[in-house]
């Protein structure tokens, strides 16, 4: 996945906490209010405290498996040249019982005898190490991705169950921005001649179709100067949202207190998975981690963006409920039609739909296109992602079809069939919801949790040692607890959806 530079560079832990929090604060963060205003503020502040918790969490799972791979790899390397210098030694290990596929730890390249099974001797000379060198084997210098981890830890069937959810994510992300795009130019536009404002959304949907299915085919990175105008534009975005709404409120015409849903428990679900689809960064995290200069207190870097994007996030809802909480108006005129009059509307199912008619018309349309700029370019690189994802999981008659007639059939379906559910549903509530709450919590809860107590267990087993860089969550009770919250929260999910959408 993507997530940090692929060329060597690196970056100072500045850098990297302000790259963090562009990379986590997403669209996705847009659909937020409109949870809270069925969740309440209190509910939907303290859910959102305890998901960002969470997934905090899980990140230190992952830096936590991202080091032991290192330390693998590290030993992996320093096993192969002990083998070369003592044929003795090499006969003694290659006569030691070979793991059964069936493993529960590993079944996969990375479960190679001679590391797994290494003599004492090795382990005695590995543990007089000085501890700067010791420790110095966990530091993470090599970039490996979560499936990679998957891979080494839970085997070769946790390594397809890691990438299918990724593909089921990246199908859903993608199939978000396909509706959202299509939305957000039939609000701005309106209908014409014969077109509706609903029909609409259907002619743009095919332009945009036409647009990203050509990109997919290519391989390209997003250059520097793209990235940082995608997010100085978003955070532009964000920021003119906050003040829009707290000008509106100081007006006098905001929400009073008594008026903002406060706390209905029975709205649970409705934010639940927008809160996980708002804080997944997960599968990026070795990409960004990776090249930082110094990785000394990672643990604390990633506290303070996770706290920071919640103070972000937290101010959006707020300000959202207290401008418009109390409007009854269910949707908001388009901007071409009432170019010079705010029409306030309840919370829309993304945010920026909130000010299609505001006042100033160059505010309005920024506001009103910034998905279209933004998604549009995230759209393409995704889909590519999604067509490498496919190429690597989906072997099936590799050999007997040409490389370059996989990359058109991959490329195509990436980008198309999110086109085809965009087509199926315009909700981009439930798109968000069921997206997040189902393969969102896989990748943040679940395979985070599996890598960290399997990673830790073969580190006990095999090497008779523990990890200088441990979590400071990793014990049964914080693994069960996740797990149990995945449970129900899967479960409130699926009985949100259904009653919502039967």
């Amino acid at each position: 996945m993507a997530g940090g530079p692929s060329d060597g560079s690196t970056y100072s832990k500045k850098t990297a906490f302000v790259y963090i929090f562009n990379l986590i604060v997403g669209v996705g963060a847009l659909a937020l209010p409109y949870g809270f205003s069925k969740a309440g503020l209190v509910l939907g502040l303290l859910f959102l405290a305890a998901i960002g918790f969470l997934a905090f969490i899980t990140t230190t799972w992952l830096i936590e498996g991202l080091s032991i791979a290192n330390f693998i790899l590290v030993n992996k390397k320093s096993e192969k040249i002990i083998g070369d210098e003592d044929d003795n030694r090499k006969q003694q290990q290659q006569k030691r019982p070979i793991p059964n596929e069936n493993d529960s730890l590993i079944n996969s390249e990375y479960s190679d005898n001679r590391i797994l099974q290494a003599n004492v001797e090795d382990r005695y000379l590995l543990e007089s190490n000085c501890n700067n060198e010791f420790t110095e084997q966990f530091e993470i210098k090599k970039r490996v991705e979560v499936g990679e981890m998957s891979k080494m830890f839970l085997g070769n069937i946790g390594y397809k169950v890691f990438y299918g959810v990724l593909i089921i994510y990246l199908f859903g992300d993608l199939s978000i921005y396909a509706a959202t795009v299509p939305t957000t130019l039939a609000n701005v536009t309106g209908g014409w001649g014969k077109f509706t404002d609903y029909s609409v959304y259907y002619f743009y949907l095919f332009l945009f179709a036409c647009f990203v299915g050509p990109f997919s085919l290519f391989n390209f990175q997003k250059t520097k100067y793209l990235q940082f105008a995608t997010l100085i534009t978003r955070n532009v975005a964000f920021l003119l949202m906050i003040i829009l709404s707290i000008i509106f409120i100081a007006q006098g015409n905001g929400a009073s207190i008594k008026q903002v849903p406060m706390f209905n428990i029975s709205e649970l679900a409705s934010i639940f998975g927008v809160s996980i689809y708002s804080f997944m960064t997960h599968h990026s995290i070795p990409g960004f981690l990776t090249p930082i200069s110094k990785k000394d207190r990672l643990f604390t870097l990633m506290g303070l963006d996770f706290i920071l994007v919640f103070i972000a996030y937290g101010t959006l809802c707020v300000v959202s409920l207290f401008a418009f909480g109390s409007v009854t108006n269910p949707t908001c005129a388009t901007s071409s039609t009432s170019i010079h009059t705010f029409i306030p509307c309840q919370i829309q199912s993304l945010y920026i739909y909130n000010f299609t008619s505001y006042n100033n018309k160059f505010i309005s349309d920024f506001l009103s296109l910034f998905p279209v700029f933004t998604l549009s370019t995230n759209y393409i690189l995704i889909s590519i992602t999604l067509r490498n994802n496919l190429l690597q999981l989906i072997t099936w008659k590799q050999d007997k079809i040409s490389p370059f007639v996989r990359n058109v059939i991959f490329s195509l379906t990436s980008s198309l069939i999110p086109v085809g559910v965009a087509f199926c549903t315009r909700n981009v509530s439930l798109l968000v919801n069921i997206t997040g709450s189902y393969a969102g919590l896989g990748i943040m809860f679940v395979m985070p949790a599996l890598i960290s107590f399997y990673s830790n267990k073969m580190l006990t087993e095999y090497y008779h040692i523990s990890n200088p860089k441990k979590s400071p969550f990793s014990n049964k009770f914080f693994y069960l607890l996740i797990l149990l919250i995945s449970v129900i929260c899967l479960v409130l999910a699926t009985w949100k959806i259904i009653i919502t959408y039967k």
